[in-house]
């Protein structure tokens, strides 16, 4: 486990940076802090402020989400495929590592999905090891459960290539309109 960094050398590097005294590459040479570390202040600071990057953590506890608001913003990217992730978290104020973990999810498993809590132990774990996907599931089911399961997982295969035609026919339609428009001009 890393010991905590100190606010006041937090404080320290930002009072550098907005003084204009280093770069943010010198900062890191400087302090010996990883330069991706003082990114992350620097973008911290700029967004919200000194407090913002100061205050103490909520206990070190995980921010949760309601199901709701995954799904609005995963279907919110899915319709807007020209929007990165980075632009996405940063439009409904959530980590960028989180919005990718739900559009995942949702591609994946589907919108039920996101209302289930993933973090944790998981099922498949023994003695803190992980079972063979495959071998866990044969172990756990019957042939007729291994049977309805693998139909289930065709079904959403399915439902998943369909969606992704559509996605793919919606955006050549697009690509289409913008180069008429542009032969236009």
């Amino acid at each position: 486990m890393f010991a905590p960094i100190p606010k006041d050398l937090i404080a320290e590097v930002i009072n550098d940076y907005a003084g204009h005294i280093r770069s943010a590459k010198q900062l890191a040479d400087y302090y010996d802090i990883p330069y991706n570390t003082v990114k992350y202040w620097i973008k911290k600071y700029n967004r919200n402020g000194m407090d913002a990057l100061l205050k103490p953590r909520s206990g070190g506890k995980y921010i949760t989400y309601d199901p709701s608001f995954k799904l609005r913003v995963t279907e919110y990217w899915l319709g807007h495929p020209e929007v990165s992730s980075s632009q996405v978290s940063e439009m409904f104020h959530a980590s960028r590592g989180a919005v990718r973990s739900w559009r995942k999810i949702y591609l994946e498993q589907g919108a039920d999905a996101l209302g289930k809590e993933m973090r944790g132990k998981n099922k498949n774990m023994k003695n803190g090891k992980r079972k063979a996907g495959a071998e866990a599931a044969e172990v756990q089911s019957s042939p007729q459960e291994r049977i309805e399961t693998l139909e289930k997982q065709v079904r959403y295969l399915q439902m998943e290539n369909d969606y992704l035609k559509k996605l793919n026919a919606l955006v050549q339609e697009k690509d289409c309109s913008q180069k008429q428009k542009k032969e236009r001009l």
